[in-house]
């Protein structure tokens, strides 16, 4: 093995590369600089302990000499006691930080470290150790550090998003033996436990990347069976605390027993909350007479959605984009459902909101508005620097619901005015053109409800 000229120390692969970093001409770096560079290097390389100790050392005996290297010369005898770790340790360490090309060994002709002085006396030079490499990677223990920030995030929402379809799968699945037995299949609890082998526990591993969507899948499947067990294998309506039981016939006109209290009282705290931020929006909600053409008018009598079933999945994603990242697209008003069931339980609405939306609009259109709604929170969001001026996102849903309910909220309307405005903003960011695909689109939905 080839040794170094200044000392016999093993010359490495490392240590050559590391002596290749280099500063910016006349670049003079502080110790609050360097101690900001250990400190991102320490956590994107996740140093143990006793390199951290010798390293912070080591950065904490830079002179901010204005010289081309970061030149330190510490003692051994003075690491030992500074970090409290024995000499072998300490001698480990820094063998350690040169092979990870943090450190380069700059060795005297007797192996000691020291300085080296002119005539008057000042440090010219010096034998030890240079921190050259450990600033110069600055940008690169940033990056990582950014990265590996991102990676904690990604996997600890899609643990949330487990956990709450896991909680909302188990409760569904509880629910539909305990009251629907007869459409109870044990097949559901197989596939349950099945999930629940295959989920790891937080901190142990990331899950998955298909985990998540099985828990969706699962979750939707059961919440499905138990809503069509409790519609009696009909498309009837039906809301559980109406004093009309589930036998009646599904040609009945039925009026839930809050719509009255809607009609007729004051504006409650939660309907104020959903007005000032569907302003914010540019809401097109009815607060005054206005001129309707006469399809607007059909629709507002007959409570018939004016947008056709097929168009809503792809106008949700123009709209609402956030929809997409719990799930991925949307291909049929089947998943525009299933995506609606799940996100409701994660605005912290319960099975009584989802209940009375289902209700009053149908499965559908119950999944418009949470969709809807959860792009609304997460727009005001972003508007306010991460917090949502909506505070109770569960309330403010049943809110909106009941608020559509009583057609003092146009819900395609806002929809479709909510995608324009997200096409112009791309419009703008893109050079005043779209592509074809959204041109034909646009035209497709304005014909259908013009």
């Amino acid at each position: 093995m080839q040794l170094a000229s200044s000392g016999g120390r093993r010359l490495s692969h490392a240590a050559l590369a590391a002596g290749r970093c280099a500063l910016e001409p006349e670049r003079v770096v502080t110790r609050k600089e360097l101690s900001a560079t250990f400190r991102l290097a320490q956590e994107a390389l996740g140093l143990r302990p006793s390199l951290r100790l010798v390293l912070g050392e080591l950065v904490a005996n830079w002179g901010e000499q204005a010289w081309d290297r970061l030149l330190v010369w510490p003692s051994n005898d003075h690491l030992v006691t500074r970090t409290g770790l024995s000499e072998r340790a300490v001698r480990l360490a820094l063998r350690a930080l040169t092979e990870l090309e943090l450190i380069v060994p700059k060795d005297s002709p007797n192996g000691k470290r020291y300085a080296v002085r002119n005539s008057a006396g000042t440090v010219v030079d010096a034998y030890g150790f240079d921190l050259t490499p450990l600033f110069a990677k600055q940008a690169i223990w940033a990056e990582r550090v950014a990265w590996k920030k991102a990676e904690r995030r990604r996997i600890k929402q899609t643990f949330d998003a487990i956990t709450v379809a896991r909680r909302a799968t188990e409760e569904a699945i509880t629910a539909l033996r305990e009251r629907y037995p007869d459409a109870w299949d044990p097949q559901l609890e197989t596939a349950y436990g099945a999930l629940i082998a295959r989920t790891p526990k937080r901190g142990n591993a990331a899950p998955s990347e298909d985990l998540l969507e099985a828990w969706m899948t699962l979750r939707s499947t059961v919440e499905t069976v138990f809503f069509q067990a409790g519609n009696d294998g009909t498309r009837c309506r039906h809301i559980e605390h109406e004093s009309d039981s589930y036998g009646e016939a599904c040609n009945k006109t039925r009026r839930p027993s809050f719509e009255p209290e809607l009609t007729n009282a004051v504006e409650s705290e939660a309907e104020i909350e959903v007005q000032k931020t569907m302003a914010n929006a540019g809401s097109t909600e009815i607060t005054a007479p206005r001129k309707r053409s006469g399809q607007d008018q059909m629709a507002m009598k007959t409570g018939a959605p004016r947008l056709p079933d097929q168009l809503i999945p792809a106008a949700i994603e123009e709209a609402c984009p956030s929809v997409t990242s719990y799930g991925g697209p949307l291909h049929s008003p089947y998943d525009v459902i299933r995506r609606g069931q799940f996100l409701r339980s994660m605005l912290g609405a319960n099975e009584t909101v989802w209940g009375e939306a289902v209700g009053l609009l149908g499965p559908l259109r119950a999944a418009v508005a949470v969709i809807f709604v959860m792009q609304l929170y997460e727009d005001d969001a972003r508007r306010h620097g991460g917090e949502s001026q909506i505070r109770n996102p569960g309330g403010y849903l049943r809110a909106f619901v009941r608020m559509v309910a009583t057609k003092r909220i146009d819900l395609e309307a806002d929809l479709l005015a909510m995608r324009r405005r997200r096409l112009t903003t791309e419009r703008s960011r893109g050079g005043g053109c779209l592509d074809h695909h959204h041109e034909m689109h646009d035209i497709s939905v304005v014909s259908r409800i013009s």
